[in-house]
């Protein structure tokens, strides 16, 4: 069935529906009428939404950093990790591996979160 421009010369149809076939028929044409409006609404949401969409710029995507960046900035937090660590800490040495693990997990889930999934 198409969809209808006026819902109001549907309902005309419809009371005049129900008029001619009488009561035992009315459930029937008020689901057909409630049909008829619901598409009738959606058209015209979906026109809107297609309307709003194309007036309306395209998000640009946010530029992250690049990787070359961010192990930058991961190696330069270990550093300064490993000079407070070595001006507190006697044995350090457990404490530096810990850090330098940390590092490279964090630059490794970087880049594997950074790689486009298939």
């Amino acid at each position: 069935m198409a969809v209808a421009e006026n819902p109001g010369e549907d309902l005309r149809a419809a009371l005049a529906a129900r008029q001619e076939l009488g009561p035992d028929f009315e459930p029937a044409i008020i689901e057909s009428f409630l049909d008829r409006l619901e598409r009738t609404i959606d058209a015209r949401v979906d026109a809107r939404v297609a309307e709003r969409l194309a007036k309306s710029p395209t998000p640009k995507e946010e530029k992250k950093g690049g990787a070359a960046e961010y192990i930058f900035a991961s190696m330069f937090g270990g550093v300064l990790a490993l000079g407070v660590i070595g001006l507190t800490v006697d044995d350090a040495v457990p404490v530096v591996a810990l850090v330098w693990i940390v590092v490279a997990v964090i630059n490794i889930v970087h880049a594997v979160a950074g790689r486009p999934r298939s």
